[in-house]
């Protein structure tokens, strides 16, 4: 991209609105009353001895796939009202499973510091992940009785709303949307941010905004992408933005 041809860049703390990464844009993601996908988990933590992640072992129960990681913020803010969540369907046929893509070595002490109710999936090759589509942590997606996807949410909603999964243990339809419709607005909540404010109006908007601000230690990398936003701690200006456009540095600067 020769600089004559860039947009604006504003420049304000740690936060790029507006780009996925291209391989996983060009993918194409399951949809709403299909059936889900394959987990393919590497192990399973927590679980009755010879349980086993799949759909055909799992008929017959609700399933929560809470996608999340040790590093995001919102998702270890999240954990005691998940838990909670767990608690009050324990006796229902509910199983919820929380997919890392992180090793063993990094979930196991972090359990022990903070105690996660139901499995912990431990997705080493990301093959989950890519395979629902997830693009953003925490991600929830829910599966119903017969293994159909019900859709993508953000994990406080059925906190908030636990009426979603007493309707499919019913039986009655819910349709969350598909993965392309969720949106993370807690993420902005959480940094303090007003992505209207940053980006702009439709007529003056920047390429990308970039916001710069003091990691905090539980930070260690990219911590989600919601859509529209893309957030990252403890990267360098020239890793986000060569990352996310695919593109060398120095191209970014040349002029023709």
């Amino acid at each position: 991209m020769a600089y004559g041809q860039a947009r604006r860049l504003s420049i304000f703390m740690v936060v790029v609105p507006v780009v996925l990464l291209p391989a996983l844009a060009k993918a194409v993601p399951p949809q709403v009353g299909e059936r889900a996908p394959a987990l393919d988990l590497e192990k399973l933590l927590q679980a009755p001895e010879g349980a086993k992640a799949d759909w055909e072992s799992l008929r017959g129960k609700v399933v929560v796939l809470d996608f999340w990681a040790t590093w995001c913020v919102p998702c270890v803010r999240d954990i005691p009202f998940l838990n909670k969540l767990q608690d009050a369907f324990k006796d229902k046929p509910v199983q919820f499973i929380a997919v890392t893509d992180e090793p063993k070595s990094i979930v196991g002490p972090f359990l022990k510091k903070n105690p996660i109710k139901g499995w912990i999936g431990l997705d080493a090759d990301g093959s989950a992940f890519k395979a629902y589509a997830v693009l953003a942590r925490p991600t929830a997606v829910v599966v119903d009785q017969q293994g159909r996807l019900v859709g993508w949410t953000i994990p406080s909603t059925l906190v908030d709303h636990p009426d979603i999964l007493d309707d499919l243990i019913a039986g009655k339809p819910r349709n969350l949307g598909g993965p392309a419709s969720l949106r993370h607005p807690d993420m902005l909540t959480h940094m303090g941010l007003d992505i209207d404010e940053l980006v702009g109006t439709e007529q003056n908007r920047p390429l990308c905004v970039i916001v710069i601000r003091p990691a905090q230690p539980i930070e260690r990398k990219a911590l989600a992408n919601s859509g529209s936003a893309s957030f990252y701690s403890e990267i360098t200006l020239r890793s986000a933005i060569t990352s996310l456009y695919d593109v060398a540095w120095h191209d970014l600067f040349q002029s023709k």
